[in-house]
C-alpha cells in the first residue's frame, strides 16, 4: 500500500501549501512591512537601506522580534515535512545506488534550505539591530542565503515532484 503522502494530488496540494505559507501566510503575519526572506531573487545593501528607513523605528522592531523568533520556526516545519516525503518515497527500498544518491542529494538540499534559512534570519536581525550602519558584506551573506534557500527548495520539490512522477 503507497503512502498518502507518494500520491500525486496530495503531494502537489502539500506542494502548494507549502509555497502559501512561506510566501503568503508569513508576510501577513507582519503586516505590511516588506521582507526580505521572500525576495527569492536577492537584494542589494541599498534595497535593505531603503526598505530599513520605510519601516521606521516600530516596524523594524517589529521586524527583528518576527526574524529572530517566529520565522525560526519555519525552517523546523518545511524540513520535518520534505524529509518525511522523501523518506516516505523509500527511495533505498532496493539496492539500486542511483535511488540512494537521489535520496541524498534531497534530503541535503532540505537541510541546505533550514541553515541557509536560519543563517539568512540571523543577518536580517542583526542589520537591523544595527541599522543604520549596516554591513555590505552582512547583507550580502543573508541576500546569499536567501537565494539559496529559495533554490534549495525548488530543487527538492522538483526533484520529490519528479520521482513520484517517474514511478507512475
Amino acid at each position: 500500500m503507497k503512502s498518502i503522502l507518494i500520491r500525486k494530488p496530495v503531494l502537489i496540494v502539500h506542494s502548494v501549501f507549502i509555497v502559501i505559507l512561506l510566501g503568503v501566510v508569513f508576510p501577513f503575519l507582519i503586516g505590511d512591512l516588506k521582507t526580505f526572506d521572500v525576495m527569492y531573487q536577492g537584494y542589494s545593501w541599498y534595497d535593505v537601506k531603503h526598505i530599513l528607513e520605510s519601516h521606521g523605528p516600530q516596524g523594524r522592531l517589529r521586524y527583528y522580534y518576527v526574524s529572530r523568533y517566529l520565522d525560526n520556526i519555519l525552517p523546523i516545519i518545511y524540513t520535518s515535512f520534505l524529509l518525511g516525503v522523501i523518506f516516505s518515497l523509500n527511495l533505498d527500498h532496493n539496492s539500486k545506488l542511483k535511488n540512494k544518491i537521489i535520496k541524498n542529494i534531497l534530503v541535503i538540499l532540505s537541510i541546505s534550505a533550514a541553515l541557509c534559512d536560519w543563517l539568512e534570519n540571523h543577518c536580517i536581525s542583526q542589520f537591523l539591530l544595527a541599522y543604520p550602519d549596516i554591513s555590505i558584506s552582512l547583507v550580502e551573506l543573508a541576500s546569499c542565503c536567501t537565494i539559496i534557500k529559495w533554490l534549495s527548495l525548488a530543487l527538492t520539490s522538483i526533484g520529490i515532484s519528479l520521482v513520484v512522477m517517474l514511478r507512475g
